[in-house]
Parts: C-alpha cells; structure tokens; sequence
C-alpha cells in the first residue's frame, strides 16, 4: 500500500461559481471532536454515563499568497468569505476527485509577510453540520 501523500490532497472552496483550491497550498489539516457531556445523577444511579454530542470539526490550511484570481482562492478573496453571514462550502480532493465535502465558517485568517521571504496565509474553518461523502453545495 502506497503511502498519502498532501500534495494529492487538496483544500478546495466554492467562491459562488466552482470550486477552487486554495492559491499555493502548502499545508491542508481537518480535526474532528466530539464532547461528552456528564450525564444526570438520579438516587438509583449515582454514577452515570456520559451523554455523547454532535462531532464538530475544523479545517486549517497554510498557503503562499498569489494574485492568481482566475483560478485559485486568494487571500482576499478568504478575506470577502470571513465577512460573509453564510457559510462557505468546501471539498478535500484527493487525486482530483471530491471525497470529503461541507460547509463551514471562516472564523480566523492571518497573513505573514517576512522581509527576506515570500508572504504566507493561514486560516481555520469552523464546521457546520456533519462532513459528507457528497457534494453539499446545491
């Protein structure tokens, strides 16, 4: 068995017309949680169970900015998604097919500009709702 490599997967966001990955990916990361909330003591059960939550997720990524509108995500244009009051919808590509898809909020987004080296972005994605084997963008 071969192992994964990153460059096969790939960040994608849907800017309103098709989805497009994120300009000069460097990194793409997805954690997923799940809290466990105590359950309710009673006389008869004073130790009981945990009560399982809805899993939530994030979705991070770094990149190195370019000014490539046509066919990659910008950093203003992630900038344009933070503003927004409805949540973005995103796939993971894996060898250029769709294999993880969902909607999320961009809820941080930073910009890093060293002297002698290239300008970098990153920026976390909050989900919303459960990850899905299809396309959720309709």
């Amino acid at each position: 068995m071969a192992d994964l490599l990153g460059k096969d997967e790939i960040l994608f966001i849907h800017d309103g017309t098709a989805y497009l990955p994120i300009g000069c990916l460097t990194s793409n990361g997805l954690q997923e949680s799940r809290e466990i909330t105590e359950g309710t003591k009673t006389k008869c059960n004073l130790n009981p169970q945990g009560i399982p939550q809805e899993a939530t997720y994030e979705l991070s990524f770094e990149a190195v900015a370019n000014d490539e509108e046509e066919t990659l995500i910008t950093y203003e244009k992630l900038r344009a998604e933070m503003a927004k009051d409805t949540p973005t919808f995103w796939q993971i590509k894996r060898g250029g097919v769709g294999i993880e898809f969902g909607k999320a909020y961009l809820t941080s987004l930073e910009r890093t500009a060293p002297v002698e080296d290239v300008v970098t972005f990153s920026g976390t994605f909050v989900g919303v709702e459960a990850i899905s084997p299809t396309d959720l963008f309709v």
